[in-house]
């Protein structure tokens, strides 16, 4: 009797040891799947992001009337393992505008937010340091176009910062309204005596 009651008691330890075991590998599984998803997760956000940034230029470059401006470049951010091409660094358009025997060049960096955050946007200084660089170096004027709400193809609210007015990369909803573009279903016009894009 006393053998059966030790094998008994030795199964259930068994069964016992196996299941801790079984248990504390679904935790540890748990927790390896919520980091992927984690991962996933931020993957899928990033791709997003970039598919409206991308949306929002094609926008953005449309409003330029063929008639008047040529897309010199158009720069995709492509990279990986932190190489990429110079031009990456650069605004993502240039443009070249011609009128009446007038041609300028310009750049322009587009910039879609789905909302504002506490009031305002913001962009990287060091971004904003790259695009300064560009500026003095090829000695043409650079405009920040930015969206905000609605759609990347649609935005709710437009405009057009001149980056020799963009002290720093912190943008409120009050400094903005000075660079609005009121009637967003308008063409682009570049005025060649200020140097402004409107």
């Amino acid at each position: 009797m006393t053998g059966i009651i030790l094998i008994i008691v030795g199964l259930i330890s068994v069964i016992c040891g196996v299941l801790l075991i079984l248990t504390g590998k679904n935790v540890s599984t748990a927790s390896h799947l919520d980091h992927s998803n984690v991962l996933v997760a931020n993957e899928i956000s990033k791709d997003a992001n970039k598919e409206k940034g991308i949306c929002f230029e094609q926008y953005v470059v449309q409003k330029f009337d063929r008639r008047y401006f040529n897309t010199k470049e158009w720069r995709g951010d492509k990279f990986t393992n932190g190489i990429y091409a110079e031009s990456t660094l650069f605004p993502d358009l240039q443009m070249e505008f011609s009128n009446k025997g007038v041609t300028e060049e310009f750049a322009v960096e587009c910039k879609y937010r789905t909302d504002y955050f506490q009031n305002a946007i913001e962009l990287r200084q060091d971004q904003l340091d790259n695009y300064r660089r560009f500026m003095e170096q090829r000695k043409m004027p650079v405009f920040i176009v930015i969206g905000i709400g609605g759609q990347a193809d649609n935005p709710a609210e437009f405009f057009i910062v001149p980056l020799k007015d963009a002290t720093s990369g912190l943008f409120t909803r009050d400094k903005l309204q000075s660079f609005q573009k009121r009637d967003i279903s308008n063409n682009f016009y570049y005025d060649t005596h200020r140097k402004s894009l409107k």
